[in-house]
Formats: structure tokens, sequence, C-alpha cells
């Protein structure tokens, strides 16, 4: 149609030139960033029997499943860290698991306009607050806990990982 593509557009040609390249049917897990977020792609992979995993970004679907967790539900799991999980159901129907990991950060304070605060050395001044870190996948809780989950997107599980765009692009050319 000769729009240009965004990232998004290119998630289900990266993963099927993957499994072409490994001699695979499915991949174990479909890694991703926020740059390739569609609702779209998160079904169009479910349905082939994909399983992703990808940082939520705050749109409506994910800030409004945000706001329905109650404080009883954020289970500690180390000093100044806890975690909950919610089901959130996207506008195309699909439904996946969302893992929200809060942590002790330190937020940029703003002024009314919302530009930085600056102290009288013309530093910007923080302060702390929860900084919440999102997740998106059809993980079960059977297969995975909330914690093994962000591990295995952090590259903290101890599996391998490699960059699929990064490999695909320098193996056999741009997809």
């Amino acid at each position: 149609d000769g729009q240009p593509r965004g990232d998004a557009d290119y998630l289900d040609d990266l993963v099927e030139k993957a499994k072409t390249l490994l001699g695979v049917d499915h991949l174990a897990y479909v890694l991703f960033d926020k740059g390739f977020w569609s609702q779209a792609e998160f079904k169009t992979l479910v349905e082939q029997g994909e399983t992703p995993v990808t940082p939520g970004k705050q749109f409506k679907t994910i800030r409004t499943a945000l706001a329905a967790i109650p404080n009883r539900d954020w289970i500690r799991v180390k000093c100044n860290e806890r975690v909950a999980e919610r089901s959130v159901t996207f506008d195309n129907g699909l439904t996946l698991r969302l893992i929200v990991w809060k942590k002790l950060g330190q937020k940029v304070v703003r002024d009314a306009q919302g530009k930085p605060k600056h102290d009288s050395h013309g530093k910007t001044r923080y302060r702390a607050a929860p900084i919440l870190y999102t997740y998106i996948t059809n993980i079960s809780v059977e297969e995975m806990d909330a914690d093994q989950v962000v591990a295995l997107y952090t590259g903290n599980a101890g599996a391998s990982r490699i960059s699929l765009s990064r490999w695909i692009t320098s193996s056999s050319g741009a997809v």
C-alpha cells in the first residue's frame, strides 16, 4: 500500500524467517521489545502456537488492568519489590497474562508544566517512587512463575538468547 512499515509490521515476518533458518516449526519463546507491540501480531503469534513475551506498553488496556490491582494482591518478592498478575483482554478478544513488577526507583520531579525541576546547583531533582515494569505473555502460571517469566525476558534465566532481528539481518539479509 506504499505506507512505511513499523517494527510491529515485521514481527510475523521475522518469526517465520527465524523458524525457516533454524529448521523448526515453532520457536520456544518469542521475546521482543515494545517497538514490536501490536495486538494483531500477538493474536497471530498465539494462533500459530507461538509463545510471545514482551513488555506491556502503557496503552488503555494495560493502564486499566494496572488500576484494577488492589493493594492486597501485590506480593513481596524482595525488599522494595512487589509483583502482581492479572489477565488482560485486548480489543481483538485475545486474553494474555499480565505480570507487573513494581520496584522502588527514582522519578524526576516536575513542575506544573511538566518540565524537570532543578536544585540550586542546576541538577535535576529526583524523588523515590514506584516504577512499574509490565510483561505480556501466554505462558501459563503452571509453566512459569512471574519471576521466571521476567528472568526469561531480561536474560537472567541462564538461557542463551539471540537478537532475532540482528541475527536474521546478518545471516541472510534484511527481511
